[in-house]
């Protein structure tokens, strides 16, 4: 029988102390920054967390950066007499709005969903997924999440045990939303202000890409979580001022979602936009003028669909 020698011992003891140093770390740097996050009064992440546990309005507006920017809610209830929250987040993508609305329809059923899509939402992209970070301080609470969160990575469940880690992303965000002083409760739209002088047209460039089966997957787990629900489920596109944009990935994402009752609608070579610069921000985004028109002719035509 080989018996263990002092030194060995005592280095043994040594990584034992080490490493419950780490986990006592962990553990405590952790919960420091998970108080500071859950108070956070304004911000990104307050607006994503109250997207997450409290909104409760009929009307949900989910996307990117051309959701959160196009679509006036106060709009929408005085045409369609329905309340919206806008859940849109700048540089998201169908999965992290996927995420969004497995969190919102757990804790009750809206009546309309709204899905602002880009073109390239279907193409593989890495940054989709290093994005849906913002989403890992609900991994543990919000267990309809985590069929997401895992396809960060082959170790995300483990990953996760981490109390810091799960806060890494979102370290300046929860500063400044701690700094900021409280505002109440907004319809989550945030208009963009002005125009570029002398903006001209862009003509678009479509670029081969891969196909993100992942992407497919949770869409057609949202249209059918939707037609299960009775939630009238709008993808749209928004507009653009580009020219000759390619309608393929568009028809593909219909052909995902029309046969299980959502309706598809696409705004990006609308003539009245495309000869009224002066409503965009620049060539992706509408100006707050420009929203205020988009949003009075989107609830126009679903008034009537």
């Amino acid at each position: 029988m080989k018996i263990i020698s002092g030194s060995a011992k005592s280095y043994l003891l040594k990584i034992i102390l080490f490493l419950i140093i780490i986990v006592v770390a962990d553990f405590l740097v952790g919960s420091i920054l998970s108080w500071f996050y859950y108070n956070q009064k304004s911000g990104n992440e307050y607006d994503l967390k109250y997207s997450l546990e409290e909104v409760s309005t009929d009307g949900i507006i989910l996307g990117s950066s051309r959701a959160l920017h196009h679509y006036n809610c106060k709009v929408f209830e005085e045409k369609l007499n329905i309340k919206f929250y806008n859940a849109g987040r700048d540089g998201s993508s169908i999965l992290f709005s996927c995420a969004q609305f497995y969190a919102i329809v757990k804790r009750y059923t809206p009546k309309i969903m709204i899905l602002d899509i880009n073109v390239g939402d279907l193409m593989y992209d890495k940054q989709n997924y290093d994005r849906l970070s913002a989403l890992l301080p609900y991994y543990k609470h919000h267990p309809e999440l985590r069929g997401i969160l895992n396809l960060r990575s082959p170790i995300e469940k483990i990953k996760v045990l981490s109390k810091i880690y799960v806060f890494n992303s979102s370290l300046g965000l929860i500063l400044a939303g701690n700094l900021k002083k409280q505002k109440p409760i907004s319809d989550g739209f945030k208009p963009l202000a002005g125009s570029l002088n002398n903006l001209t047209i862009k003509e678009f460039k479509q670029v081969n890409f891969i196909v993100d089966t992942n992407v497919i997957i949770a869409l057609k787990g949202l249209a059918y979580s939707c037609k299960t629900k009775n939630i009238q489920l709008y993808v749209v596109m928004s507009p653009t001022y580009m020219n000759k944009i390619n309608e393929t990935e568009f028809l593909k994402i219909c052909q995902i979602v029309e046969p299980l009752g959502g309706k598809c609608l696409n705004f990006t070579q609308n003539k009245y936009f495309l000869s009224n610069p002066q409503l965009f921000k620049d060539n992706s985004h509408l100006n707050v003028d420009g929203a205020n028109v988009f949003s009075e002719k989107f609830a126009e035509t679903i008034s009537v669909l």
